[in-house]
């Protein structure tokens, strides 16, 4: 089996130009906080061109000991970021989520739920 992910990133690919900064920023805190590197899993940095994605997603989905779930409108409206979150949830493994457009994402939660 291949290494454990420390932090898988579910995140809509519509928010790439926030998450992609975002991502590599927080790898570097974590670095200087932990004292190492930590595994942080993005499907745009860690499937390979040709590979079957929807496998590649389900592995590292179970590997990672915990997922970092940035939530946008494009996020709370996509059925793929929508089955990572439950799959991940089922797990009971711990879940943390960073908000984009925090006022937006309130109404959509609200709307939904």
């Amino acid at each position: 089996m291949s290494s454990e992910i420390d932090i898988y990133v579910s995140y809509a690919h519509a928010d790439d130009e926030v998450v992609e900064p975002f991502v590599n920023d927080l790898r570097s805190h974590l670095r200087i906080y932990a004292g190492t590197d930590l595994t942080l899993w993005t499907d745009r940095t860690n499937i390979a061109a040709g590979s079957n994605w929807q496998d590649e997603l389900r592995n590292a989905l179970g590997r990672a000991r915990v997922m970092l779930a940035v939530l946008s409108p494009s996020y709370l409206r996509s059925e793929w970021t929508k089955r990572e979150y439950e799959t991940f949830a089922l797990s009971e493994r711990p879940i943390v989520a960073v908000v984009l457009e925090k006022e937006e994402v309130q109404k959509l939660v609200a709307d939904r739920f």
